[in-house]
């Protein structure tokens, strides 16, 4: 409460220009205090940092809190909560500054460390993979766009394990970095990289930041109270990891920079199959084991086969008879008085049982979906491509290369209709998703989006 006062607002009732209702205080940072309030307008929590004038002791502090106002309004990523807007209040004797983003419900990884928390080998790399996509996407910008503290306390993992990186208030613009004659020093110790510690930031300093925050996450214990080895942070000894993860983290905590893999993108590709490789895993020419499943009512078609998987799905109205299974009805029907009923029966049903899995098996070689009636998707190290056809008259074809789906949601969508519908999203490698297989029900969409992202995981 007596920050609250402090900063004029004097209860948990106060409304902030008449539409956000102060709840609690989140936390307090170099830039302002953090809470988490009620949006009177969408009646949803949002997190509304403020900054007070009249406590300001660096005038440094406003020219970071502006800019990271302002690279939150052009940032557009699942990984970042969004931001809403941001304004300012003057007072008889004082002007507060207010910045105003989703909020993401969870803990700052410190706090779940503090907890008690310890994280597996595998849930520290799925951290660093999720980091690692909001990274590619920040440094992909134009211009542009480094974190400059990455560090547990600015990652934050919701209860079901989904990562947001938050507070950009250190954020530089490459351009506007180059034109400076000389660098700020901005970060935290022990998370940051030598050349940061000049003053000097480039991209590949995020990427020392998350191999230090990792480090973090398996040793409990900030890298400047480790040893150090070569100016290297010394963490082998400490924890007991696969030798491929290891040496992957290692070249992320590279004290020089031409060392460290050479982007956020080129690191997560290794990071997903831990390889030092100084060029990306390509599919091995060598036959590779097939690994087929099909759901029961024969409307979803999954093959994996090495680094590759198809998808085929089959829309409920699609009638099941074939031409040859039509044949195969007639010739029953007028042996129908020569053969009892059961045998005409069990040759019936064979004859379709082989004819319809050898249509789906032909069309599961079909990359472009061209059988009428199929939606298909192909997952690639290359890429992916989804094919739709909707009877003889058109096909709508989406191909992207060196563009990855990094994993699938089930998500609800109304289209301007009144009634939502789940469909699958095919979450992108930018941040944006693409709907796919609109006609599954609840149940097939939940199966096949598990399939996808079990094959993604490998």
């Amino acid at each position: 409460m007596a920050e609250l006062t402090v900063l004029g607002l004097h209860g948990m009732d106060d409304v902030v220009a008449n539409r956000y209702r102060i709840h609690r205080l989140l936390g307090k940072g170099a830039t302002g205090s953090t809470y988490q309030a009620e949006d009177l307008k969408t009646h949803r929590w949002v997190a509304l940092k403020v900054m007070s004038l009249k406590q300001l002791g660096n005038w440094d502090l406003l020219t970071r809190f502006e800019r990271e106002a302002e690279a939150l309004g052009k940032i557009d990523h699942i990984g970042v909560p969004d931001y809403i807007e941001h304004f300012q209040v003057e007072t008889a004797d004082d002007c507060r500054f207010y910045l105003v983003q989703e909020f993401a419900a969870g803990k700052s990884l410190d706090k779940w460390v503090a907890d008690g928390w310890r994280a597996t080998e595998a849930e520290v790399k799925r951290i660093g993979a999720e980091v690692l996509n909001t990274l590619a996407y920040l440094h992909e910008l134009e211009p542009s766009m480094i974190h400059r503290d990455i560090k547990p306390q600015n990652i934050i993992r919701q209860p079901d394990g989904r990562i947001y990186l938050v507070d950009f208030g250190a954020v530089q613009s490459v351009c506007r970095d180059a034109l400076q004659q000389r660098g700020t020093f901005v970060g935290t110790m022990g998370y940051m990289p030598p050349e940061q510690l000049r003053g000097k930031a480039v991209l590949a300093s995020d990427l020392y930041g998350l191999g230090a925050t990792l480090v973090y996450l398996l040793t409990h214990r900030n890298p400047d109270e480790l040893p150090m080895e070569r100016m290297r942070i010394a963490f082998r000894g400490r924890v007991k990891l696969s030798e491929g993860f290891a040496d992957w983290l290692e070249k992320m905590l590279e004290p020089m920079v031409k060392n460290r893999w050479e982007s956020a993108e080129f690191a997560l590709q290794s990071l997903r199959t831990c390889s030092l490789s100084q060029t990306p895993p390509r599919p091995v020419q060598a036959q590779q084991p097939v690994f087929r499943e099909m759901k029961k009512n024969h409307k979803i078609y999954v093959e994996r086969r090495g680094l590759k998987l198809q998808v085929l799905i089959r829309p409920s109205n699609y009638i099941l008879l074939s031409p040859a299974q039509g044949i195969a009805i007639l010739i029953g029907l007028f042996l129908s008085c020569w053969i009892p009923l059961l045998f005409l029966l069990l040759f019936v049903w064979l004859f379709a049982q082989l004819s319809l899995r050898g249509a789906i098996t032909q069309n599961s070689q079909d990359v472009g979906g061209k059988q009428s009636g199929y939606e298909s998707l192909l997952l690639s190290p290359d890429g992916y491509s989804i094919s739709r056809r909707s009877g003889n008259q058109s096909v709508e074809y989406n191909k992207v290369k060196d563009s990855r789906i990094v994993c699938v949601e089930l998500r609800a969508h109304s289209d301007g209709m009144e009634d939502a519908k789940e469909a699958l999203h095919l979450i992108l490698s930018s941040g944006k998703s693409i709907r796919f297989g609109e006609d599954l029900d609840s149940e097939e969409g939940v199966w096949l989006a598990q399939q996808i992202n079990q094959f993604l995981e490998k």
